[in-house]
C-alpha cells in the first residue's frame, strides 16, 4: 500500500513538474513571438529608413548634377561678360582716341558737335 501511495505521490509530482514546464514552455513561446514581432516590426523601419536615405541620395545627386550645370553656366557668363568688359573699355579707348586726335580741347562743348 504504500509503495502504491509512494508511487501516487512521485505519478503526481511528475504531472505538476510537467504543468509547470508546459506553462514555462508556453510563456517562453509567447515571449519568442512578442521578440520576433518586434524585430520584424524593427527591420520594417530599418528598410523604411534605407529607401528615405536612398531617395535622399538620389535627391542630392540630382541636385549637385544640376549645381555643377548651373555652376558652369555661371563660369561662361562670367567668361562672356569679363571678355565684353574688356572688348567696351577697348571701344572706349578707341573711341577716345580718335576723338583726341580731331579735337585737342576735350572741354569745350563745340569740339564735341
Amino acid at each position: 500500500m504504500r509503495r502504491i501511495k509512494f508511487e501516487e505521490e512521485s505519478l503526481q509530482t511528475l504531472r505538476d513538474r510537467l504543468k509547470n514546464l508546459a506553462k514555462t514552455a508556453e510563456e517562453q513561446q509567447a515571449s519568442l513571438d512578442k521578440l520576433a514581432e518586434a524585430k520584424k516590426q524593427a527591420q520594417d523601419e530599418i528598410d523604411e529608413a534605407q529607401e528615405g536615405t536612398k531617395a535622399l541620395q538620389d535627391e542630392l545627386e540630382t541636385l549637385q548634377e544640376e549645381l555643377q550645370e548651373k555652376t558652369a553656366a555661371l563660369d561662361e557668363v562670367k567668361r562672356t561678360a569679363g571678355k565684353s568688359a574688356k572688348d567696351l573699355d577697348k571701344a572706349l579707348k578707341d573711341i577716345a582716341i580718335k576723338a583726341g586726335s580731331r579735337c585737342v580741347c576735350l572741354t569745350s562743348y563745340s569740339c564735341w558737335i
